[in-house]
């Protein structure tokens, strides 16, 4: 673990106390090691800081991760819309080319039917 620079006072102690000597006297809970990735070149990062020095920069770092899965979310919010037009538009053509053939079927039945034949079918029935 690295110590803080022997200069640097913390400002919890209304700035009584140096940062290392709280730290090397385990009184600072605050000095915390940051482990991940640095974001441009992805490289490992091990670093001792105080939380409150780097509490700003997690807050700005999550608020562009947050904007970028905005971003992300929108897209295919928008992607979902397109495909169900579609679907909406091709059941509109299924539909109405059923209603077609429907028509079609009745109407070669009954061009088909002879008004001779009328009777018969009527006692058939019966």
């Amino acid at each position: 673990m690295s110590n803080p620079k022997k200069t640097v006072y913390c400002h919890r102690t209304g700035f009584q106390q140096t940062c290392f000597d709280m730290v090397t006297q385990k009184e600072c809970p605050l000095w915390i090691e940051i482990l991940g990735n640095d974001p441009q070149t992805n490289a490992t990062i091990s670093q001792n800081v105080c939380a409150d020095a780097i509490t700003p920069l997690l807050i700005i770092q999550g608020n562009q991760l947050q904007g970028q899965t905005t971003a992300s979310v929108d897209k295919v919010a928008k992607e979902v819309e397109n495909h169900r037009n579609e679907s909406a538009t091709l059941g509109a053509i299924a539909v109405q080319r059923s209603r077609e053939a429907i028509k079609d079927v009745i109407e070669n039945s009954v061009q088909s039917l002879h008004y001779a034949d009328a009777p018969k079918l009527i006692e058939q029935r019966s």
